[in-house]
């Protein structure tokens, strides 16, 4: 096109869309799109819906304000995300498995993740150590939570993430699966304290497939063509059948559904309310033992068993077989009743948890 006239190849690619081939302005290419459209957009309107609800269910676990801004995301390196972050953080990988696939993985300074584990424990830990990466892992599983219900709703599909693996690494050793990765960065406050970032990484795979799942579960149904018209036909409102009848064309329009996530009974935060006539298990626990298979066997009547617990000691209280608290036995008309002594600390309940 060196002479000012374009060729048949070029006006041929011009026609089919493809002019950033011989580059002629207007092309959309690579970055964000990747040259096949745009896919930050539906992430970053699915992230950015999520993220009130995130900081929502975190005040609500914490009893802290917690603020989550809307992200920002752009198509980068590995050594722009080092370039992103502190220099000592705590990292939570969590793999996308069903629905969509991919490596995913939150980071959070190190400084800012004993604070989230010091609002959960009553007291903030002098160094990142197993308790603040439990704390830590449950306050990621919350928001990990929110976001992928709304990308499910959105693609209209369960979405299913791996455990989360959380590790305390430096900015030098953080590494990823993928070459090209999707940054999510939200501004990220603990009420009083300075905002930080919380850096979310996506797949590019894995951010293609989420844009390409939500376009096709929000495109419109295919028009289906009435049995005996002729294409092509009037744009009155009305088609002749050739028959003498004219069938009335209905007009069609998409239902308008309001946002659930607004509807929030007594302004109390939603996502606890809906928890509360779920039923759980609470066993009571006097002692354990192991035995062989043949001391089992030759149990009868009268076999005394001995237990792990002495006298008067406490027992153990269970929830859904998680201990959460201790009691001593006492009795009730006749019936069995547990007085609650001591309650598990929080730290002790994440450790199980985790």
């Amino acid at each position: 096109m060196g002479d000012g006239i374009l060729s048949p190849d070029e006006i041929d690619s011009l026609l089919m869309g493809g002019g950033d081939s011989f580059g002629i302005p207007g092309s959309d290419t690579g970055g964000a799109s990747g040259g096949g459209g745009d896919i930050i957009s539906p992430l970053q309107n699915v992230l950015s819906e999520a993220s009130d609800n995130m900081g929502g269910a975190l005040t609500a676990l914490l009893g802290q304000t917690i603020t989550i801004g809307k992200p920002e995301i752009s198509l980068v390196t590995i050594a722009e995300v080092k370039d992103a972050v502190s220099d000592e953080m705590v990292s939570v990988a969590m793999d996308f498995e069903s629905g969509v696939t991919g490596s995913h993985t939150y980071f959070l300074d190190a400084n800012t993740s004993k604070s989230v584990a010091g609002l959960m424990l009553g007291q903030e830990e002098e160094t990142v150590g197993e308790v603040t990466l439990g704390g830590v892992s449950e306050a990621m599983n919350i928001i990990c939570g929110n976001e992928t219900n709304n990308i499910g709703s959105k693609i209209k599909k369960d979405l299913r993430v791996g455990a989360p693996t959380t590790t305390a690494v430096s900015k030098n050793d953080i590494s990823f699966k993928s070459e090209n990765i999707y940054m999510a960065t939200y501004s990220f406050t603990i009420e009083g304290k300075e905002p930080v970032k919380l850096i979310e990484l996506f797949e590019e795979s894995t951010v293609k497939n989420i844009a390409e799942k939500i376009a096709a579960a929000t495109a419109p149904p295919p028009a289906k063509q009435a049995s005996g018209s002729k294409s092509g036909g009037s744009r009155g409102g009305s088609s002749n059948m050739g028959g003498g009848k004219t069938m009335q064309q209905t007009p069609v329009q998409n239902a308008q559904f309001g946002n659930i996530n607004d509807i929030v009974p007594d302004g109390q935060p939603s996502n606890i309310n809906l928890l509360m006539d779920v039923n759980m298990e609470l066993t009571v626990e006097l002692g354990r033992t192991k035995k062989a298979i043949k001391e089992i066997l030759s149990m009868g009547e009268g076999t005394v068993i001995e237990l792990d617990k002495l006298a008067g000691e406490p027992v153990d209280i269970l929830v859904n077989g998680k201990l959460i608290a201790r009691g001593e036995v006492v009795v009730i008309d006749e019936n069995f009743g547990v007085r609650v002594t001591e309650i598990v600390d929080a730290a002790e309940r994440i450790r199980d948890f985790s």
